[in-house]
């Protein structure tokens, strides 16, 4: 089958499939990190050093909504503070994963 032929048919399975699952368009598009109950600095929100905090970690569609049905993601906390503190990484619950006890030991670090 020369090239043209396999693209048509990739085009046509994948037309049949958001006509026959409309629901499989709608995917999520990047994972939102928040801090819960931050403090405001400057406008700002921020953590204290050396005080632990949670995060929430949720996959978010294009239309700002949680998409339920991310539930393979496996988020993984990662920071350029060696000495910090993250929980392990877990599987998304219907689009969502709230991590606990995140610290940080440097200033100014991101998560």
């Amino acid at each position: 089958m020369n090239l043209r032929k396999r693209l048509v048919s990739i085009l046509v399975v994948s037309i049949l499939t958001l006509a026959f699952f409309p629901g499989a368009a709608l995917a999520f598009d990047h994972l939102e990190i928040t801090v819960i109950n931050p403090e405001i600095v400057e406008g700002r929100p921020s953590v204290t050093v050396f005080e632990y905090f949670d995060v929430l970690v949720r996959a978010v569609n294009g239309d700002g909504s949680t998409d339920t049905s991310a539930d393979y993601i496996n988020a993984n906390l990662l920071s350029p503070d060696i000495p910090a503190i993250l929980p392990a990484s877990g599987y998304l619950s219907n689009g969502e994963r709230i991590f606990t006890n995140v610290a940080f030991q440097d200033d100014g670090q991101p998560v």
